[in-house]
């Protein structure tokens, strides 16, 4: 019994009446090899044709499909021509693929000029990298800071001049994080200068204290830069919350990088160092934050390390500020030594 077209098929595929039928008068007189070669052909190609899930290696350019009577094609080939449709119950078909369309012009044309590149998975890349070469404006008004990045940039032969010796304003620091207030210092004196400008926005971020004092970590200490009152502020805050065991007083410096050139090429960076706060301050090397932080891993606050042990990259230094590790970042990318 056939099955009526469009009806579905048995659900374990027991209804191929065909395989092993009688041949037909027509092929009585050819011999039983015949017979046999047709029936082999059938089964050889039942069930075997089917589109990969999955992108192919490299292969051969011949056509693909079967070597037989009735024998299934790609439409993507389409070498021989197809049979009857799906309604005929004497054989089974193979629907035509459509005419493809032709090519439009523009949108698979050649890019214009001087686009970014894009990987094999739509990723762009992003412009190289620029080196700083000369002379290069340091976006503080901050002596403490002018002196550490001079330090970090000596080893590079670059002159540093700052924005205060310059006499050019501090813009004002609208950013939400690190990153975007170092970038709107850098921008401005680049601007001004017309120079390259390095600026870093640096602070320290207190967990019990729900991230303060963060990016407001230099207007705690007030106009008058007074550390010492920014510090006990912050301690006077941790014991209303009952922050007294060294793990309820974890806290991380973080500094951002960013260099600025007058056609607004920005490189950033951005790096941090985790550590406990302690009580009272120990120490009077560095300046900001350092005597009330000890590293992790160290039994030595930042107030009590000398210069190098901070900021002196190896292998002169350990490298241990979070300012010295957003600049070796920094220096990978932009400085060469000299």
């Amino acid at each position: 019994m056939r099955r009526a077209p469009g009806r579905r098929r048995h659900p374990h595929r027991l209804d191929h009446r065909r395989l092993g039928r009688a041949r037909r008068l027509s092929q009585l007189d050819e011999g039983a090899q015949h017979g046999e070669d047709q029936r082999a052909a059938r089964q050889r190609r039942r069930d075997l044709l089917r589109h990969l899930q999955r992108h192919a290696g490299a292969r051969s350019r011949l056509c693909r499909g079967f070597g037989s009577r009735d024998r299934r094609q790609f439409r993507h080939d389409g070498r021989w021509p197809h049979h009857r449709g799906a309604g005929h119950r004497g054989t089974r078909a193979v629907h035509a693929g459509r005419v493809p369309e032709a090519d439009r012009p523009g949108a698979e044309g050649h890019r214009a000029p001087g686009g970014l590149a894009e990987t094999g998975r739509g990723v762009v890349n992003r412009p190289m990298h620029r080196r700083i070469t000369d002379k290069l404006v340091i976006a503080t008004h901050n002596p403490g800071k002018l002196a550490e990045m001079r330090e970090l940039l000596a080893p590079y032969g670059i002159e540093a001049v700052s924005a205060g010796e310059l006499g050019l304003p501090e813009p004002e620091e609208t950013g939400s994080d690190f990153r975007s207030n170092a970038a709107i210092k850098a921008i401005a004196a680049a601007q001004a200068a017309k120079l390259p400008a390095f600026a870093d926005d640096s602070g320290i971020v207190v967990d019990a204290l729900d991230g303060a004092p963060g990016i407001y970590s230099a207007r705690w200490a007030g106009p008058s830069k007074d550390f010492n009152a920014a510090m006990a502020q912050i301690e006077r805050l941790l014991q209303e919350r009952g922050a007294t065991t060294p793990d309820q007083r974890k806290a991380h410096f973080v500094s951002a990088l960013c260099v600025a050139w007058p056609d607004n090429h920005l490189e950033e960076v951005e790096a941090r160092v985790d550590g406990t706060l302690v009580w009272p301050p120990r120490g009077t090397a560095g300046f900001g934050y350092d005597p009330m932080f000890l590293p992790d891993g160290h039994s030595r606050t930042f107030g009590e390390m000398t210069s190098i042990e901070k900021h002196g990259l190896p292998p002169l230094g350990l490298g241990l500020s979070h300012r010295a590790r957003a600049f070796r970042k920094l220096a990978e990318i932009c400085l060469e030594p000299r």
